[in-house]
């Protein structure tokens, strides 16, 4: 009894130590360990690129902690920090890198690590460039003109990038598809294109990417005159002389019609035989739906004479 009674403390100590170690043990037995790789991106200041570290480079984190948060933990969810505005441009600097773990992760029972601590990053300045906006109409309707060049808004971009590249540029084009309205102010993509039309737009950066064109269109709606030509047949064997009345009608249309038409035909008809003047009002073959023909119908007067006779006098 005196012995139970002199080692109590030393009984109870050993008791709480191998509570303690249970504990422990079966909280080491909860915890895991998982590595993840991050893409290095560092965002580049304005007017600068990142030539060092190249693409591709990464970052290895290591998690580790109770299984229920590192077995839910993702890459997405951690943040990679490389803040590169110390680095002056043209030279080479070694920036520390950091991570920032999402709120659920920021407790003791997570340890993270991450290799390397820092990274070598190098910055080079764009070469910049200005170049006025040129506007190509494309798809013009028929029957439409311009009121005025179409004028771009801003009327001058901002080329940036590699010097090699931005020295290739040689044109900015805003192609400008018409429509058949009156106004309209589409906003348009630009294209960088070299000195042989080779589109260059991926290879550099334009500022701003688009521009507004308003442009104002009237219909255009021209008249002309021009003689008619009747066709017709008579009989073998004698003189005709023909008269038309009117001997001209106005066409009215699109000029691009208009500028290939220099006569208009009557519809074909034929001519009895005998020497009484013969009369016949005809309609005019048809130009098309875009072309109006006033009038629409003549009169044509066909005499005929036996070869041989004396031709009539003129009235």
């Amino acid at each position: 009894m005196r012995v139970v009674k002199h080692n109590w403390p030393v009984k109870l100590l050993a008791l709480s130590i191998a509570v303690m170690l249970s504990v422990y043990v079966r909280g080491q037995q909860d915890r895991v360990r998982t590595t993840m790789v991050l893409p290095v991106i560092i965002p580049a200041p304005e007017g600068q690129r990142v030539v060092e570290p190249s693409a591709g480079a990464t970052v290895q984190v290591d998690l580790e902690g109770p299984a229920e948060l590192i077995n839910t933990a993702a890459a997405s969810e951690i943040k990679l920090i490389i803040d590169p505005a110390g680095v002056k441009p043209g030279k080479t600097a070694r920036v520390p890198v950091t991570i920032e773990l999402p709120e659920r992760l920021r407790t003791q029972s997570v340890e993270a690590t991450w290799r390397p601590q820092s990274i070598p990053v190098k910055l080079i300045s764009d070469a910049t460039k200005q170049f006025t906006v040129e506007v190509n109409p494309l798809d013009k309707p028929e029957g439409w003109e311009l009121k005025a060049p179409p004028q771009p808004m801003p009327a001058q971009v901002t080329v940036s990038g590699p010097q090699e590249d931005v020295s290739r540029v040689a044109r900015i084009v805003a192609s400008l598809p018409l429509e058949p309205v009156e106004r309209k102010q589409p906003l348009i993509k630009v294209q960088a294109l070299d000195a042989g039309g080779l589109d260059m737009t991926d290879q550099i950066k334009i500022i701003p990417a688009h521009v507004l064109i308003p442009y104002n269109q009237e219909r255009v709606v021209l008249q002309k005159d021009v003689s008619v030509q009747p066709v017709f047949r008579v009989p073998a064997g004698g003189r005709v002389t023909v008269e038309v009345i009117p001997p001209q009608v106005r066409l009215i249309g699109p000029e691009r019609r208009l500028s290939r038409i220099f006569i208009v035909e009557t519809e074909p008809f034929n001519v009895p035989p005998g020497r009484a003047p013969f009369t016949k009002e005809t309609a005019l073959a048809p130009l098309g739906g875009d072309v109006t023909v006033r009038p629409s119908r003549v009169k044509v007067i066909i005499r005929t004479q036996p070869l041989g006779a004396a031709a009539p006098r003129p009235r």
